[in-house]
């Protein structure tokens, strides 16, 4: 995260990781969008507002795992994951691409971007990944976006 914090124009990332727990929540939920001047609270930001503490010109991130989660695991980066895009997209900060590689030799990566905002085609292909068959794909990810808005402490607005 030191690192990153140094380069406020990167607009790339891929990072390569063992498994999805080696990558702590706190470097995910740092790229997520907030409005900058959060202990102002009787004002609504403006998209130009928003900031993510680490990478604020990410444009393209990727994250390429050796390994997914194993049954055994109990580590679900989904609400992290829709919360970087759910919140990047309500900013001047949205992502073109958020792509995930689940396993080292893995050629097409999964795709959770789709026009800037949320692929719930490509969060159905990581559920499939995670064990999650049988649910609905729609209902976990506005589920688990909500959750994770409520956790950041940032509005809720269920029309948008």
């Amino acid at each position: 995260m030191n690192a990153l914090t140094f380069m406020p124009h990167l607009e790339e990332l891929v990072i390569r990781n063992a498994r999805p727990s080696s990558l702590r929540v706190k470097v995910l939920q740092s790229l997520i969008a907030q409005p900058v001047h959060a202990s102002n609270t009787g004002v609504t930001p403006t998209p130009e507002e928003w900031g993510a503490p680490l990478c604020p010109s990410l444009r393209r991130f990727g994250l390429k795992y050796h390994r997914w989660l194993r049954p055994s695991e109990h580590f679900d980066p989904i609400p992290d994951f829709v919360s970087i895009i759910w919140w990047r997209q309500r900013s001047n900060r949205a992502l073109r691409s958020f792509r995930v590689w689940t396993r080292s030799n893995q050629e097409d990566p999964l795709e959770l971007v789709e026009e800037s905002g949320i692929s719930f085609k490509g969060f159905k292909r990581l559920a499939d990944e995670s064990g999650m068959k049988g649910e609905n794909v729609l209902d976990l990810v506005l589920m688990r976006s909500m959750r994770v808005t409520f956790r950041t402490g940032g509005p809720c607005n269920p029309s948008s």
